[in-house]
């Protein structure tokens, strides 16, 4: 980006942010995906006094913010805030509550489910030849493609970089789908295993039940779980064993015929061998 480009670019984004400030928006805006931007300190004006705007360097598979003295700075989009009001107002209908059952410090938490800048949650951090697995969960819990990341770095309180092989715990698919929000540890055999809470969404959007899955590290370091049969039902042998085996049993019973005597609607025998929790 030129001279010119950068002051042109540093100006709008000034302008915008003392709009944001004046009118007290609480809005969110990514940063446009470029192959590389680097923007120094830029003045702006602010109810407490002249703070500092900082535009981080990016790249086009990393989506950075701004950073108003180290707290992302909120801008507007008012699209997108109409989107996030409607998305908003959609799931206290769905949940049957009105918004003033829900307590304030709760409110901007399901309001950013629907942003484009949703939170990340359930921190774990493993150590393993020197090197620390800072691991996360991806939103949303709701959905099939609940997962978890995970940062690396040599030190623990960081700097971090994002692993490459992510996210490392995935299961879109199966009996019961989703892999986030979980932990990894190594019992007293030296295995490493991963656990995560599996999407029912039944009684409640956020059901779930928990799953377990062999876990590792490669040789490039990098931290792996095996769910490439995650419904099937794993052996412990109490000794090591190769985390990537395959399972001792197979399903045999999916979709095949199935009898009873007697049964109540909803509860036909083929549930017994159908694929949907």
């Amino acid at each position: 980006m030129t001279a010119i480009a950068r002051r042109t670019f540093s100006t709008a984004l000034m302008r915008r942010s003392r709009e944001a400030f004046r009118s007290g928006i609480r809005i969110c805006l990514w940063m446009m995906t470029v192959e590389s931007i680097s923007i120094g300190a830029v003045p702006i004006s602010h109810r407490s006094g002249a703070q500092s705007l900082i535009l981080i360097q990016c790249s086009p598979s990393v989506r950075r913010e701004f950073w108003l003295k180290g707290t992302p700075l909120k801008l507007a989009l008012k699209g997108l805030e109409k989107t996030i009001d409607a998305a908003y107002r959609a799931f206290h209908q769905r949940q049957g509550i009105s918004e003033d059952q829900v307590p304030e410090n709760v409110k901007p938490l399901i309001r950013g489910m629907f942003s484009r800048r949703p939170y990340i949650e359930g921190p774990w951090m493993d150590k393993h030849c020197g090197k620390y697995y800072l691991q996360y969960a991806c939103p949303g819990t709701q959905y099939n493609t609940y997962s978890d990341g995970v940062y690396v770095s040599e030190l623990p309180l960081g700097p971090f970089r994002l692993a490459k092989n992510n996210p490392y715990s995935y299961k879109p698919g199966g009996f019961l789908p989703g892999a986030g929000h979980g932990s990894t540890m190594q019992d007293e055999q030296g295995n490493w295993w991963h656990t995560s809470t599996m999407r029912i969404s039944v009684n409640h959007d956020f059901e779930r039940r928990v799953g377990l899955w062999p876990a590792g590290f490669d040789e490039d370091g990098e931290l792996f779980c095996n769910q490439r049969y995650g419904d099937w039902p794993v052996s412990v042998s109490g000794f090591r064993q190769d985390p990537w085996r395959n399972p001792a049993w197979m399903l045999v019973s999916a979709g095949k015929a199935a009898a009873a005597s007697s049964w109540t609607d909803g509860h036909e025998p083929n549930k017994v061998t159908e694929e949907n929790v």
